[in-house]
């Protein structure tokens, strides 16, 4: 009992944690991940709003089992507000009005690195009649996006690669980034020295996926490639955009294949992109 008194509905029936699902950007979740949860209750007219997790980290701890230290319990006649951050290790605030921040975010790492930020809420839930466990849908906030190159036969090399005024750091209010940092041709995302054979035309540069924030402008955004065919001591070069019709600027929760293909004989470098839901798109979590 933590509410000096307050008798919970139908005796003391703990919030509890489950995951129906497991699908995500990741594949699941793991046996030791979890998200940091805010939540708040109220009268029923909405006052006298009292903390109930500040931060607190709700853990998997296999089998569709959840735990949190300090048990919290339902109270009959209040209503609450639930906020769920995933992963932990990101510098996160939530507000009583459920505007969420993090501060400094850093998507830098790729591949099987790469940090999913995902957020979730679950708002006016009866205390007095609670469910058995509290329904949290994940929401991605950033874009999913992947880079292969392919020789349509001759066998190249890729000297460097380069994604050039790409946003990855920054601060998160809502639903607006500032304090950006752009990529550079000197990183964070860069390759070198990869080679196209006639075993194996294609490659995928920068180590797999990355996982960035949605550019409001993709004008300046540019995938920088130098490239040498074999046989050949000429070194070309190709600056593709990736601002085009189809994708003037990237969306939260969607996923970006960024194809590029080196033709024979020399002539100009082709880009094409297809754009798709989140694989596995979505993560639920019920808790």
């Amino acid at each position: 009992m933590t509410d000096g008194g307050n008798t919970p509905a139908d005796g003391p029936v703990p919030i509890s944690f489950q995951t129906p699902e497991t699908r995500a950007a990741k594949d699941g979740f793991d046996v030791g991940d979890a998200f940091s949860v805010w939540g708040w209750y109220a009268d029923d007219a909405g006052t006298n709003s009292r903390p109930v997790f500040d931060a607190e980290e709700v853990t998997n701890g296999g089998n569709n089992s959840w735990s949190y230290d300090g048990t919290q319990y339902w109270i009959a006649g209040k209503t609450y507000d639930f906020y769920a951050v995933y992963p932990t290790t990101v510098t996160a605030t939530v507000f009583p009005d459920g505007t969420i921040k993090v501060d400094d975010f850093d998507a830098s790492h790729t591949g099987a690195d790469a940090v999913d930020l995902m957020t979730a809420s679950a708002t006016d839930v009866d205390g007095s009649n609670p469910p058995s466990a509290v329904g949290l849908r994940f929401g991605h906030l950033l874009s999913r996006l992947s880079f292969t190159v392919t020789s349509e036969g001759d066998a190249v090399t890729i000297v460097s690669a380069a994604l050039v005024g790409a946003n990855y750091k920054g601060t998160l209010s809502g639903e607006t980034w500032s304090v950006l940092t752009a990529s550079t041709a000197d990183g964070p995302f860069k390759a070198e020295n990869v080679s196209l054979t006639a075993e194996n035309l294609s490659a995928t540069l920068f180590g797999g996926d990355l996982l960035l924030m949605p550019d409001a402008d993709l004008t300046d955004v540019t995938l920088k490639l130098k490239y040498q065919y074999a046989n050949d001591t000429e070194e070309r070069e190709a600056i593709l955009s990736l601002h085009t019709s189809q994708t003037e600027k990237w969306a939260a929760g969607c996923r970006y294949n960024y194809a590029v293909t080196i033709p024979q004989n020399g002539v100009d470098v082709k880009l094409t992109v297809t754009v798709k839901d989140w694989e596995q798109s979505d993560h639920s979590v019920q808790w």
